[in-house]
């Protein structure tokens, strides 16, 4: 797939991919994340984090929230290209959407877990997309 937002949200750095084509936009980015085909599985960090003894010892917690950290930024840094190029309104919050972006999809791993469904993952990931695209509010 060609430069998703994946588990750990890393912006893709190529101009064009292994077949000459141009990355897609910001929004098109989100619909094609690679982790898709392991939903069930949840996030790694997200997993690691729910466990008492990590989230209770700062050094086991300091990784993952440095990851976490470094994801949010990676998002705002997606984000950031789409207000660029026009697709991001100019006085949108980008620290806020990213924060809800990896909010969303955190959680969405949370509900596919407990349905042992990619159902809700993906309806979270099209409203997501809708939100991002439309906006929800008059």
């Amino acid at each position: 797939m060609p430069w998703p937002l994946h588990c750990s949200w890393g912006r893709t750095h190529h101009t064009r991919d292994r077949r000459g084509r141009s990355p897609p936009s910001p929004q098109a980015r989100y619909r094609c994340p690679r982790f898709d085909e392991h939903v069930l599985r949840g996030c790694r960090l997200g997993r690691l984090v729910q466990d008492t003894e990590v989230a209770s010892n700062d050094e086991l917690r300091a990784p993952i929230q440095t990851m976490f950290v470094w994801i949010q930024q990676n998002i705002a840094s997606t984000l950031e290209d789409g207000r660029s190029n026009g697709e991001i309104r100019p006085d949108a919050n980008i620290e806020a959407l990213a924060a809800t972006i990896l909010a969303v999809r955190q959680g969405a791993y949370v509900l596919a877990r407990a349905a042992q469904s990619e159902e809700p993952f993906r309806k979270a990931a099209d409203g997501l997309i809708e939100m991002l695209t439309h906006g929800v509010c008059v």
